[in-house]
């Protein structure tokens, strides 16, 4: 009697140790996904810096151009 309880919570046990493995890998698998999440997070500020910047390029491009024209104008 002793032996079977025995057997029955080692098999308990070991059936617990498995799904705590299972439950580790899992939360090890979120983890990484985060960290992707986290890198993909740097990115996107890092592009939308990078627009920022461009749009502020643009927009002193196109008042130097819209300058030039008037002095192309006055000029004529």
């Amino acid at each position: 009697i002793d032996a079977e309880r025995e057997a029955k919570a080692q098999e308990q046990l070991q059936a617990e140790v498995l799904r705590y493995k299972a439950k580790i890998e899992d939360l090890e698998a979120t983890l990484a996904q985060k960290g992707q999440d986290s890198h993909w997070v740097e990115d996107k500020q890092l592009f939308i810096k990078r627009n920022q910047e461009l749009l502020e390029k643009i927009e002193k491009q196109e008042a130097e151009n819209h300058r030039l024209q008037q002095e192309l104008q006055d000029a004529r």
